[in-house]
């Protein structure tokens, strides 16, 4: 179980043979039927509420998996497994017709929205995906069937019909997206990984079967609560996947226990059980997906700090140079490592301004302590060279370039910038004007 970096792409099953096709057709005609059976199971009896339907749910993952170019026989193959189950439901057939037309509008409107926003299979790793994602599949998609089914089924709270839909496009469309890809990189992921998902799965399952299922636990709600370092196991370690996972299974034990009246989430008339149910599911896994992408988007940030820092401190080491920051308050000057290697001193020696005055060579200071003094609030760069006797008693030349931070009262507080070893540069610029003069004399 973990959440990859899947590059964006039309489907990951992009070249099928006919053969293919038709068992992928059939495959798909069978699972629609199993998913409509096992919304079924967890329909509230004799009220005929359902707190969630995984069928739309479960083709919208498939058709985000597969090439555009199957997705009419697909949609036809999956909308048969669900007329075949309204068949055995003795569901009238207006009704039929309604809930398989708003079925497959939703499936369009949130397989074509997100395939064209992310380019095909989602990553959703970041507070801005994960928003985009449930614009389009979680809000937009479900208006229809919960439209239709106020209409179709009578009763039937389109609040209802609206989370019911919604809470299954929210978990287990990324589950089953997750889990695909896992199986696809099979081979690739550590034992060690499936042995800790394994664990977390059963532990969750234990905790929430005791909290919603077992006889008894609508007297103790407080045990929602030992929900939550299972659902932060699953946010932090399995991203996306992991937690959509763990939202599914907890739904599942939840409308279990609704369904034989049970845990805390009973009690009251049943179309407000199953709004606090579903409210809850909805809000539980939302939140913990959004953990995990604020988690992932500052790693992602880490990453890239950490990228630029050894960038710049390879590019302090070709170009022989480090960086500072100077403390004026205190006379605390901090450097980068490269410091050792131009000045000949460690990074904690010689780490006061005063210090480092000593080592200016004495007919540089005044240059030095007059570009200084010019320093102020609408001036605070410094660009200046001047010469340093390193403790060996070797003379380099030094290029300092420098920008300096004042207080709220103009006073001098701070400066920071980059020392460079331009030494090879004067002896090239002294050997050249050395060179000119020798020709004038020449010539002369």
């Amino acid at each position: 179980m973990t959440n990859r970096q899947i590059p964006p792409r039309q489907g990951q099953f992009t070249r099928i043979s006919p053969f293919h096709v038709v068992v992928a057709v059939c495959l798909v005609a069978l699972l629609s039927y199993l998913a409509a059976k096992l919304g079924g199971a967890l329909v509230l009896r004799p009220e005929m509420i359902w707190p969630v339907w995984p069928g739309c749910a479960f083709l919208v993952a498939v058709l985000l998996l597969t090439p555009r170019k199957l997705w009419p026989v697909l949609l036809i193959a999956g909308l048969s497994g669900f007329a075949l189950y309204d068949v055995q439901e003795r569901l009238p057939v207006r009704a039929t017709i309604w809930l398989l037309v708003a079925d497959s509008v939703e499936i369009l409107v949130a397989s074509l929205g997100v395939s064209y926003v992310f380019g095909g299979v989602p990553r959703l790793n970041s507070l801005k995906s994960l928003a985009k994602y449930s614009l389009l599949a979680v809000i937009l998609a479900p208006i229809s069937v919960a439209s239709a089914a106020a209409v179709a089924l009578e009763g039937d709270s389109w609040w209802v019909g609206f989370f019911t839909e919604a809470l299954a496009l929210l978990t287990l469309t990324p589950a089953i997206l997750g889990w695909a890809d896992i199986v696809l990189t099979r081979g690739k992921i550590p034992k060690a990984r499936y042995l800790e998902a394994a664990s977390m799965c059963v532990g969750l399952a234990v905790v929430a079967y005791f909290t919603f299922v077992a006889s008894g636990s609508g007297s103790r709600p407080a045990l929602i609560y030992s929900l939550v370092p299972f659902l932060l196991w699953a946010a932090l370690r399995f991203g996306i996947t992991g937690t959509a996972t763990s939202m599914v299974l907890v739904a599942f034990m939840a409308i279990l226990g609704v369904v034989h009246r049970r845990g805390p989430f009973t009690g009251r008339a049943p179309v407000t059980d199953i709004l606090s149910l579903q409210l809850f599911l909805l809000v539980a896994g939302a939140s913990f997906m959004v953990l995990y992408t604020v988690v992932e988007e500052h790693k992602a940030a880490a990453r890239a700090l950490g990228g630029s820092e050894e960038r710049l401190r390879l590019a302090a080491q070709v170009g022989r140079m480090f960086a500072y920051s100077w403390n004026v308050t205190t006379d605390v000057i901090e450097r980068s490592g490269e410091s050792l290697q131009i000045l000949g001193v460690k990074k904690e020696d010689a780490a006061t301004g005063a210090a480092t005055l000593a080592m200016v060579l004495p007919g540089d200071k005044p240059k030095l302590e007059a570009a200084l003094a010019k320093v102020t609030v609408e001036n605070p760069t410094v660009q200046i060279a001047y010469r340093i006797v390193r403790p060996d008693g070797t003379v380099i030349w030094v290029e300092r370039i420098s920008r300096a931070y004042f207080d709220e009262r103009g006073n001098l507080e701070r400066m920071i910038g980059m020392v460079v070893d331009v030494t090879e540069r004067k002896r090239a610029e002294e050997g050249s004007t050395s060179l000119v003069s020798r020709t004038a004399s020449f010539k002369t």
